[in-house]
């Protein structure tokens, strides 16, 4: 991703924003990774998270061993590194 934002919501606002940074890899290969800091994301909330940039379009293939390109989506829980859940 293109953005750094508290929220979700601002996270996609500020990816649109930057739009010329990843809009010239559209075609190459790539893959998404989504991963957190001091809890864990379930698969089915991941495949939702991934969707929610479909508006990238990105038309090249999926290649999960050696992408052009590495989407990196990075999730930090704050609450939980002092202890409240």
């Amino acid at each position: 991703m293109w953005a750094d934002a508290p929220t979700y919501e601002a996270i996609h606002v500020k990816n649109k924003e930057n739009e010329a940074a990843w809009a010239a890899y559209k075609k190459a290969t790539f893959k998404f990774n989504v991963t957190a800091m001091y809890h864990t994301i379930p698969e089915p909330r991941q495949k939702c998270i991934i969707e929610e940039f479909s508006y990238m379009a990105y038309e090249g293939t999926i290649d999960l061993k050696k992408p052009e390109v590495a989407l990196q989506y990075f999730e930090e829980c704050t609450s939980r590194v002092n202890g409240f859940n």
